[in-house]
């Protein structure tokens, strides 16, 4: 089932033993070895004591689930190549896109046909030996390109020879290895340096012309494989039988001079020279005739080994060798690609130019530390990030791991090879927005809970009193409460949760002309009398409408601009708005050349209450921001560099939503000499809340009956929908230990469909507009709620 020759191991993991001997059975044909466990947790100790090709992956099961668990691999360094299949009986997108989010390789479906499975596990497999060979190839060409620098600093003949020996033996595994010096004018070979696991030498110091197989590799000028050392009639009588086995020896050439042979072998009968360590010792063999020829190695490598350039200007990678100073002595292709700047154009340059300014600074420290290390110290094999600066002025982030190229006086240079991480930094950001918002989505129901109770009280308590001091200081204690209710709104609009609210169709560009309009005073007006100059360009592509609220995204849009206006210098700066459409989405861009941010602050920018204003700001403009565009559906990023400028990057889904309905009108207040008709069920596991509400309506001629939890109220409705005045109104919690809110809204639109329900919550108004539908739920009432409010609601939904 697998390429020939590349058997594969599996470990199968499903809480089904019927299900495993269903995969197993589907397998058994093919070149594998398996392993097996029920249990997720069980796979993972597995992982850690074996070598598996590919993980079979069921998604449901009891102790981890399998998302939890592909999750864990795809964290693990030492697994994250590790291939995962997820099979799962969901055909559900979600599951789907969830299972490739956790990082998953592939998805199948229950139940699958054996071929199906075959076909997926065969390509799986493959893959995974690709890559395994793909990284031992790219180890190689480090180790090449690494040979290539170093010896470029080694002025003696035998630091040289010693790196190239070193090399060989690095890039095929070799046990055996010998760099033989052809002294032409004596007619004899010499060994200029080997490596022997257990002999201190199996070959004399000297060969004279003609003999055995040094002879015939000089002779035919090409590389010469012996698949059996022990065979060859010319064999050395001085190297005991069955030590050397498979045997490679290449000619060091300088155009058609011979200068040496370079002869690497085998100990053991199993072990075989591939093709490609071939060809990567014919790179290495080409490279240390002229290491051995002319000490200036480096210029002449660049002139005479297309195929090592080839090599590494095709690296996915980013290659830079650096020079003691950190000027730039080679850049790869890759650089064009990631930065827009021609390689040569770097050569000389100051590596640190590329970089922003706390990038430059941590590039110094990285290079003062590995200037005092000795040849012979470990490298950090921790990766360091640093930021550049594209040709544009965009920022990337790259992961750069170092290296220290050492010359017969000490350091002599630096090898850094880097890659592009800013998509992988860009998703951990937008995860830990994604917890903080929930974080803050729980932290704003306690609060409204806490808020319903104070300002509940106050206004009862305003009610029925007639001390006027009192009175004042009741509304004193109803006006704070107001006033944080309003700041766990924002924090609520950070969560981008909000969902009862019908969305708009929006021109993006007639949002951005009236935002420029309506803030003109302080962009122009305001700015000119400070003496600053702010120039207003647009950019406005044709878009279609996009998701949302025209004065919403006008808010949106303010806040950008008027942080872009307190990021200018005294002289003011320019201001750009530009959209396009991409596919489904629109794309709006608000960037400033100001000040900019450091990379510190831009991690913090969306969170609520971060501020580098000091007490002129509350720190929740940029997370309102935040809370709106995902609300939305959309997305927004932030690239900022310190003396560059700020672009803020929104997405937005198009499409159209039907206008939101209008509110009802009051039409009774607490207090008045009012005698409402009507039966009302309030369910409540807050005594506080039941005692709020019970007054207020039982004020106004209600009758008010209440319930502490699901279950006692669904037993209330029963008998008192049997009686000749049965209940025309329910007012139930949302969230209840015993039944919750939405299960008492099923249980009541099933037997009582025309009886209003009214949900309380102290998520505000983040319910889903479809499930409230669903379960007949009329209205929702978010804490904390005014009284009067809730008398006008109620009066409304019963007749009078």
């Amino acid at each position: 089932m697998v390429d020939q020759g590349s058997p594969g191991s599996i470990l199968i993991v499903d809480d089904s033993k019927n299900m495993l001997r269903v995969i197993e059975s589907a397998l058994e044909d093919a070149p594998l070895t398996f392993r097996s466990t029920t249990q997720g947790r069980e796979a993972l100790a597995l992982l850690d004591k074996g070598d598996f090709d590919l993980v079979l992956l069921d998604a449901k099961m009891p102790d981890l689930s399998g998302f939890e668990v592909c999750r864990l691999i795809k964290q693990n360094p030492r697994h994250r190549n590790t291939k995962v299949i997820m099979v799962s009986a969901s055909s559900s997108t979600d599951d789907k896109l969830g299972a490739f989010e956790v990082g998953a390789d592939d998805y199948i479906t229950k139940p699958f046909r054996p071929r199906e499975l075959q076909a997926r596990v065969r390509v799986m497999i493959n893959l995974s030996h690709a890559e395994k060979q793909l990284l031992t190839r790219n180890n190689q060409l480090l180790e090449l390109i690494h040979f290539s620098e170093l010896i470029n600093f080694c002025l003696d003949v035998r630091s040289t020879s010693e790196e190239v020996v070193r090399s060989a033996a690095s890039l095929t595994k070799a046990d055996y290895v010998y760099l033989y010096e052809w002294e032409a004018d004596k007619r004899r070979y010499k060994i200029l340096s080997h490596q022997t696991p257990h002999h201190k030498a199996l070959l004399e110091e000297t060969l004279t012309e003609g003999e055995n197989l040094l002879a015939a590799v000089q002779e035919q000028g090409h590389l010469l494989v012996i698949p059996d050392y022990n065979k060859l009639p010319q064999r050395a009588p001085q190297i005991p039988p069955n030590t050397i086995f498979e045997l490679a020896a290449l000619p060091l050439r300088l155009g058609s001079r011979h200068v040496g042979t370079l002869v690497v072998a085998m100990s053991e009968a199993t072990r075989r020279f591939s093709q490609h360590d071939l060809d990567i010792l014919t790179s290495l063999a080409n490279q240390a005739a002229i290491a051995l020829e002319n000490s200036r190695l480096y210029t002449e490598v660049y002139r005479s080994e297309e195929q090592y350039r080839l090599i590494a200007e095709k690296a996915s990678d980013l290659i830079v060798s650096l020079r003691p100073d950190g000027t730039v002595a080679y850049v790869n292709e890759r650089l064009r690609s990631l930065l827009d700047y021609e390689p040569l154009e770097t050569i000389g340059r100051d590596f640190r130019t590329l970089l922003v300014e706390d990038s430059q600074l941590l590039f110094s420290n990285i290079l003062e530390r590995l200037s005092m290390l000795e040849p012979k110290q470990t490298l950090n094999p921790n990766p360091y990030e640093l930021t550049a600066f594209t040709r544009e002025g965009r920022t990337i982030n790259l992961e750069f791991n170092f290296g220290v190229l050492f010359g017969t006086s000490g350091v002599s240079g630096f090898q850094a090879i880097g890659r592009d991480v800013s998509a992988r930094r860009r998703a951990e950001e937008q995860e830990r927005m994604r917890v903080l918002g929930t974080l803050a989505s729980g932290v704003a129901h306690d609060f409204n809970n806490v808020l319903a109770n104070v300002l509940g009280h106050a206004q009862l308590l305003e009610q029925e009193t007639t001390d006027e001091e009192t009175r004042h200081t009741l509304q004193i204690i109803e006006q704070a409460a107001l006033d944080g209710a309003e700041t766990v709104r924002r924090i609520q609009e950070f969560t981008g949760q909000r969902t009862s609210q019908k969305l708009d169709s929006v021109d993006v560009n007639k949002a951005i002309e009236s935002t420029i309009e309506l803030s003109r005073p302080r962009w122009r007006d305001d700015a000119q009398a400070k003496g600053m100059l702010i120039e207003i360009e647009r950019e406005l592509q044709p878009v279609l409408p996009v998701h949302g609220k025209a004065a919403e995204l006008r808010e949106v849009l303010v806040n950008l601009l008027n942080n872009a206006i307190d990021a200018f210098p005294p002289e003011g700066g320019k201001l750009s708005f530009r959209s396009r459409q991409e596919g489904g989405k629109v794309i709006v861009q608000v960037a400033d050349n100001g000040l900019g941010m450091p990379p510190e602050v831009r991690r913090h920018v969306f969170e609520p209450f971060y501020t580098t204003k000091g007490v002129r700001g509350t720190g929740l403009g940029l997370s309102v921001v935040y809370g709106i565009i995902s609300r939305y559906g959309g997305q927004i990023t932030c690239d900022s560099t310190l003396n560059v400028g700020t672009t803020f990057t929104i997405t937005l889904p198009i499409g159209q939503f039907r206008p939101e309905a209008k509110a009802n009108s009051n039409l009774a207040r607490l207090g008045q000499s009012v005698n409402l008709q009507g039966r009302i069920l309030i369910i409540d596991d807050e005594a506080n809340i039941r005692s709020i509400l019970s007054r207020a309506l039982s004020q106004v001629g209600f009758e008010v009956q209440t319930a502490s939890n699901g279950s006692e109220g669904l037993d209330m409705l029963v008998r008192g929908m049997q009686e000749d005045s049965p209940f025309q109104l329910v007012l139930s919690d949302l969230g209840m230990p015993n039944l919750s809110g939405w299960e008492v809204a099923s249980a009541i639109a099933q037997r009582w469909s025309n009886l209003p329900l009214v949900l309380v919550t102290g998520w505000g108004d983040q319910l889903d507009p479809e499930k409230m539908l669903q379960h007949h739920v009329r209205h929702t009432l978010a804490k904390p709620f005014n009284l009067q409010d809730v008398i006008s609601l109620a009066a409304s939904l019963i007749p009078q």
